[in-house]
């Protein structure tokens, strides 16, 4: 028998000396791969004790004001006679009571991977602040400029090299096409940000850390490092009918005049402490305009509250603010900006305090900006790193509070091997097929752009799509990985160097009577071509330009993976040879191995000790006799050590 201690918010709670607690851990489950999991438990009862009553402050009496709020999950650690085994998070179920008094409480444990979904919830990619370090002009030579070579853009005294650039994609039938040579005019193109980049900047946020060695900070792997977004986030042009939109950045920077608000040159957080509460708010407007001009406070990138003001002058805006991780920014639009000033007036009657926080002077309207924060997809962040474990297989585990992301294979290559024999229920087993699926497909969930469309009618399979049902025809259903992206197919004008792509119809059509298509976020590569055929873009010739693609380089020779899912003709070269693709590059030998004829999901029960169940990984090899297995899942009593597994043997 083994001693549990369970931690909620680093307090020693008490437990039933009958209560069972069952732990499942599973990385990936040969049922469901395109999941990540986590370790959770059976929902189990812990007494109603004067010390579990303290923390979660007497739950069943709804009379108390400023008690515990059971809709949010909270720290908790678990240990084995009194060793460290697993921490992660702990949500209350319920209350039991008897006799009209509290018995016990209802609560179910979960791993630190659920809390990222936690963390971020439904928080979209426009609530990343340090994206706006990558703010670039939007005129025809800022165009061209980064059409010939990647913005190359310093922060915080770090250079990133080719952070932004202008691929050959239009949203419309605006590119007139003259064999060998294209022609448009600026406003018909959006930029690229690198995906690492946004990354970076859900970091930054402070929300998730990632290890150094996680597969999404690396910079030595081209397959993803080279992968960018177009920042397409509504359709149209950037700036719609001459209006300009500018983000003020001019407050002094103060994170000690209220207890819960930190504000920088741009965002205001407020993160309550003690009980949740709100702030009243007055935002003065301060400015000489005579135009028209909008102010729009947007909350972790999302508009949150706007006021139009006709004519110009001084005005001010008054509310209530939440909770915001990411804070509460101000921006101005019009077509005559002038100078702004703007203080924030807060009040927190929950400690009592109330501050002014006065801006600066800002000379607004002075010209186009392209901020990757207000153009970037209507993307929540969970789907667009979801979408990235998706793409490259990847599984994630927490490392010392933070977050370690690796390919599945190199997961299981990290692992030990270790004999459990001694420990296994010999009396009974079972052995069951491995493969609950006839096939498995991997797609794009956008693709719906032209020439996309017209391969999948053409190939009865969608553009970049791979089904794989192994060496014969099975039973079962097909399960669907599929990636929240854009996956297009570009345009190789006949006779050129020019590549493009569109978002309307038929590249060639050269109409504007269609409307353009919009869905998904579209990632891509950006090979470029150097002395190339010309590309007229607002009157000015260019010949070296960044070519949007599907391959990370347009010679195989040179480069051979791709961004597609099964193997294509690639668009440019019109012949094979990238045989780099997601699927062959990082789930084929798992995949192929699970529909191996010999591949068998064994379930046996051992009672594994506390220095096996303390120290062993998910990523380990199991060995039974002369047997060996990867773990599929283990379940685990924490009170007696009994472990049901589910095991894949090694073919």
């Amino acid at each position: 028998m083994q001693t549990l201690q369970l931690y909620i918010e680093g307090t020693r709670i008490d437990l039933f000396d009958d209560e069972s607690i069952s732990l499942t851990q599973t990385i990936q489950n040969v049922r469901d791969i395109g999941k990540v999991f986590t370790d959770f438990s059976k929902s189990f009862t812990i007494p109603a004790s004067k010390t579990n009553n303290k923390i979660f402050k007497h739950y069943y009496n709804f009379d108390i004001d400023n008690g515990f709020d059971g809709r949010k999950k909270v720290d908790a650690t678990i240990e084995l006679n009194n060793l460290p085994f697993t921490t992660g998070r702990v949500k209350l179920e319920g209350v039991d009571l008897k006799g009209n008094k509290p018995y016990a409480y209802r609560v179910t444990f979960f791993g630190n991977t659920v809390n990222l979904k936690d963390k971020l919830g439904d928080t979209k990619l426009s609530a990343l602040t340090w994206l706006n370090n990558f703010a670039y002009d939007y005129d025809a030579a800022s165009v061209r400029a980064l059409m010939q070579g990647g913005g190359d853009i310093t922060v915080d005294s770090v250079l990133y090299s080719d952070a932004l650039v202008c691929p050959l994609i239009s949203y419309d039938q605006l590119i007139t096409i003259s064999a060998p040579n294209i022609s448009a005019t600026y406003d018909k193109f959006k930029y690229g940000i690198r995906l690492w980049l946004i990354v970076k900047a859900i970091e930054e946020s402070g929300l998730v850390t990632f290890t150094d060695d996680s597969f999404i900070k690396q910079t030595d792997n081209p397959q993803f490092y080279n992968l960018y977004m177009w920042m397409h986030r509504r359709e149209g042009d950037v700036f719609q009918s001459g209006q300009i939109t500018n983000l003020y950045t001019s407050f002094t920077p103060d994170t000690s005049s209220m207890t819960d608000v930190d504000l920088d040159t741009a965002a205001l957080t407020f993160i309550p402490t003690g009980i949740p509460h709100t702030l009243s708010y007055t935002l003065y407007v301060i400015t000489s305009t005579t135009d028209d001009y909008t102010i729009e406070i947007k909350k972790d990138g999302v508009s949150y509250a706007t006021k139009t003001v006709s004519g110009g002058g001084q005005t001010q805006m008054t509310g209530t603010l939440v909770t915001s991780w990411f804070g509460y920014e101000i921006y101005v639009t019009g077509t005559g900006l002038d100078t702004f000033r703007f203080n924030w007036q807060l009040t927190d009657n929950y400690w009592g305090e109330q501050h002014t926080y006065n801006g600066a002077n800002q000379a607004l309207g002075a010209g186009f900006t392209f901020s990757p924060q207000e153009q970037i997809p209507d993307m929540k962040i969970i789907d667009f790193l979801s979408g990235l474990f998706k793409l490259f297989n990847l599984t994630a585990y927490e490392v010392g509070g933070k977050l370690r992301v690796l390919p599945l294979d190199d997961f299981f290559a990290e692992g030990t091997t270790r004999d459990i024999t001694q420990y296994v229920d010999t009396s009974q087993s079972s052995v069951d097929v491995a493969l609950p699926y006839k096939e498995i497909s991997f797609q794009y969930e956008g693709r719906g752009t032209y020439l996309s469309k017209q391969y999948e009618q053409q190939s009865q399979i969608g553009w970049g799509t791979v089904e794989y049902r192994g060496d014969d025809n099975f039973d079962g259903e097909t399960y669907e990985v599929t990636a929240p992206f854009e996956h297009m197919q570009y345009y190789r004008v006949e006779g050129s160097t020019i590549q493009i792509g569109q978002f309307s119809e038929d590249p060639l059509t050269n109409s504007t009577e269609s409307s353009p298509y919009f869905d998904k976020p579209l990632i891509f590569y950006s090979p470029i071509v150097v002395g190339g055929d010309t590309a007229t873009i607002s009157g000015t010739a260019i010949t070296t330009y960044f070519v949007p693609s599907n391959s990370v380089e347009l010679n195989a020779g040179t480069n051979d993976d791709t961004c597609h899912f099964s193997v294509e003709v690639n668009e440019y070269t019109k012949g094979t040879g990238f045989d780099g693709s997601l699927f062959a590059n990082y789930y084929e030998d798992y995949i192929s191995d699970v529909f191996n004829a010999k591949r068998r999901l064994t379930k046996v029960k051992a009672y594994l000790p506390t220095k096996f169940l303390i120290t062993y990984t998910l990523a380990d090899t199991l060995r039974i006799a002369d047997k060996e297995y990867k773990i599929n899942s283990i379940t685990t009593n924490l009170n007696t050590g009994e472990s049901s597994l589910e095991l894949l043997n090694i073919v």
